[in-house]
């Protein structure tokens, strides 16, 4: 078995088919290791919250839980809680619509409380123009992406799968009898009796030249890293109106821009100083040791994998069943280990009926994934507060 990809989903992929006995098994990675292109420019927020409809929300739990409960997922990531300052799901007075599955605080709008959550808070970012609603998910947690992705694909290595670096995917047809794949690269070609292209957004290219295109959104994402600090200057997640933050191990602070996405005056693929800058302003009005103490260390840009519709495609190629498997998604860290394993379920025929019905929702012949406006626009479904727009 070949997979395309050595991204979080394909770690999680490779681990979980060695896992289940299945080791001839070799990824295949363009970069020269793992998880340098969409997982590296991910806030690796892992979390459930706000998302819509109801089965994609249960879905990111079961995610989110399997990092919890996984002994080496949760040893590589961390759980510290989410704090909404503002959580404009629900009213002033309503906490927000969550089903009983999500844990969720509302908090009154009290200084001292929000303080004793998020010590280093400023004045601002606990009045009450900006923490008009705040809310805590207790559960949710964050992950370094990279150094995760590492360490799942060497448990996978430990277990015998095979990761070929700077093997860039040229060409990929069936052999003759249409009962292989061959897979090309630069250096080699690889056959296989099936492969699983968990390649982020060259999925779509990779898909179109089988004989069946996925369609994908361009979704670039900004973040900026600051310097690293020894000292722990963030105790939760934090999500602003303006921003959003969290501290990794490595002390590096990582902040977004708004939910909204690029303010109008701000391209959404521009990684200037002057932008980094403006975006670390903002955290600052938030979290002033953020922008006071610690400035911009660097700027990462990613091309989010985007389903059209917004959706996870996890499932059979049309017309090249048995052979092609397909996973790709956004929120791809937090769903990573539940679409491996009901990923390999499906490639092992041992779903349950449960989740024969979970997936179904998820297949790449939906008819939501491969609609269009009137202006030949793909349209995409509503998963929360203007979803779509973060890097989680």
């Amino acid at each position: 078995m070949v997979i395309i990809g050595a991204g979080m989903i394909g770690a999680c992929l490779a681990r979980e088919l060695a896992t289940q006995g299945i080791r001839r098994v070799t990824v295949l990675e363009k970069r020269s290791g793992p998880g340098l292109e969409a997982t590296a420019a991910s806030w690796a927020w892992l979390n459930a919250n706000n998302k819509s409809p109801l089965a994609y929300q249960r879905l990111n739990y079961q995610g989110l839980r399997l990092w919890q409960t996984d002994s080496l997922l949760s040893s590589l990531s961390d759980f510290t809680g989410t704090l909404f300052l503002r959580d404009e799901t629900g009213l002033d007075d309503v906490v927000s619509p969550q089903p009983d599955f999500i844990q969720v605080e509302k908090l009154p709008r009290d200084a001292a409380i929000l303080h004793a959550l998020e010590p280093n808070l400023s004045p601002f970012a606990v009045s009450d123009q900006v923490a008009s609603c705040p809310r805590l998910y207790p559960e949710e947690g964050y992950c370094d992406p990279v150094a995760a992705c590492a360490g799942i694909l060497r448990a996978a290595q430990d277990l015998g799968v095979t990761v070929n670096y700077d093997e860039a995917v040229e060409t990929i047809r069936v052999t003759a009898d249409g009962r292989q794949i061959m897979v090309g690269t630069r250096s080699d070609t690889y056959t296989a009796d099936r492969v699983i292209l968990a390649g982020g957004t060259e999925v779509q290219a990779l898909s179109k030249s089988l004989g069946y295109e996925i369609p994908m959104l361009h979704r670039p994402g900004i973040l900026v890293h600051t310097n690293p600090t020894e000292t722990r200057v963030q105790k939760r997640i934090v999500v602003a109106p303006s921003c959003y933050m969290l501290q990794r191990r490595d002390g590096t602070v990582v902040v977004g821009g708004d939910f909204n996405g690029a303010s109008q005056r701000d391209d959404e693929e521009d990684t200037s100083a002057e932008r980094a800058q403006r975006m670390l302003d903002a955290a600052g009005e938030i979290m002033p040791v953020v922008s006071e103490d610690l400035g911009v260390g660097h700027v990462t840009l990613g091309n989010r994998p985007y389903p059209a519709d917004g959706l996870p495609v996890i499932g059979w190629l049309p017309g090249k069943e048995d052979l092609v498997y397909v996973t790709v998604m956004h929120s791809g860290i937090t769903l990573a280990p539940i679409a491996a394993r009901l990923g390999v379920k499906q490639l092992m025929d041992r779903l349950s009926p449960d989740e024969i019905r979970v997936l179904q929702d998820y297949t790449a012949s939906r008819n939501e994934l491969h609609h269009t406006n009137a202006q030949g626009q793909y349209d995409m479904q509503y998963h929360g507060p203007n979803h779509g727009t973060t890097s989680k």
